[in-house]
């Protein structure tokens, strides 16, 4: 199963990406594409599309394995279109290899509402919509299979879930039962220590009044 997440810079994706790593006990990989100052931007293009062929090869040579990356071409696109002017159909061909090669795979597009008073990113603030209409834009053109999650509510709990209900194999039902088995179990827990010392409190209040009362 291959999973890609991506999505604007700040939207949570790196923090989704892990967690869901960690509860499915699959690899991940953060990408980076190679930027240089001193090439076309042409170039530059090139370069972060033939990467990310690359890396799904070597991937398919590989027998397909489990992993999750984050970033791959669809930044190409998004990034490429709002600040390089790139066009879908110079992804085209690392769509349709991903499609026809990978039989089990997802891509998670992330995006969040912003408040631009509370962003320290810059270029988040300055661009942000048009990059969520280019991945939006992506995940209409794509043929490969892709979802939008909304992390505005910074909910990691009901984030995973909605990847979950989209992961509908059986192996990762099985995950899911057990991963949210373990936090229900971890809340009652936490609901009986709270039980307790609210006991242990109001004990020592009548053992101290008790006290108090005696000549």
């Amino acid at each position: 199963m291959l999973i890609i997440m991506d999505g604007c810079d700040n939207t949570g994706k790196s923090s989704i990406g892990l967690a869901l790593s960690k509860a499915i006990d699959c690899p991940y990989l953060k990408y980076s594409n190679i930027t240089k100052d001193n090439i076309d931007k042409d170039t530059q293009s090139e370069i972060n599309i033939n990467s990310s062929i690359y890396g799904l090869s070597i991937l398919n040579a590989l027998g397909n394995p489990n992993i999750i990356i984050d970033r791959q071409y669809p930044s190409e696109y998004a990034y490429g279109k709002v600040f390089r002017n790139t066009k879908f159909h110079d992804i085209e061909f690392v769509d349709s290899f991903l499609s026809k090669n990978f039989n089990k795979h997802l891509i998670i597009i992330t995006e969040k509402s912003i408040n631009i008073q509370k962003e320290n990113d810059f270029v988040l603030c300055k661009h942000y919509e048009e990059l969520k209409e280019a991945y939006r834009d992506f995940a209409k053109r794509t043929s490969a299979k892709c979802i939008i999650l909304d992390t505005t509510d910074q909910d990691l709990y009901k984030q995973l879930e909605k990847i979950f209900w989209h992961l509908d194999e059986q192996r990762f039902i099985r995950v899911k039962r057990t991963y949210y088995n373990e936090k229900a179990q971890k809340a009652e827990n936490q609901t009986q220590k709270n039980s307790e010392r609210g006991s242990s409190r109001h004990a020592s209040r009548r053992l101290s009044r008790s006290k108090s009362k005696r000549p």
